[in-house]
């Protein structure tokens, strides 16, 4: 059995560019949301689409992070889980919670 090869995170710098000019309150929250993101699906890209960062597995579209004047936020995309088994209530690689700065 041959070692298993770490898969490198495709990191965006228009998300870093994008996170730098939020608001100080929603820096925090959004690099661990991305950070997170990375660690619960190795491999994924990162992308702009519509002016915010959108995170992309296998060419499918995983969900959006998004920065307001007093929020931020983290939107899944599609009805289906397209990290780990693909049923509609299923998210087992993440925990999920209220984050705040």
């Amino acid at each position: 059995m041959s070692p298993s090869k770490a898969v490198e995170p495709k990191i965006d710098a228009r998300i870093d560019a994008y996170i730098a000019k939020s608001k100080p309150f929603a820096q925090a929250i959004l690099w661990q949301i991305r950070e997170s993101i990375h660690k619960g699906c190795p491999g994924v890209e990162e992308t702009i689409k519509w002016s915010h960062p959108f995170f992309l597995h296998k060419g499918v579209i995983l969900g959006n992070l998004a920065a307001f004047k007093e929020h931020c936020s983290f939107g899944f995309w599609g009805r289906r889980c397209q990290l780990c088994c693909g049923r509609q209530t299923c998210c087992r690689k993440m925990r999920w919670g209220r984050s705040v700065s």
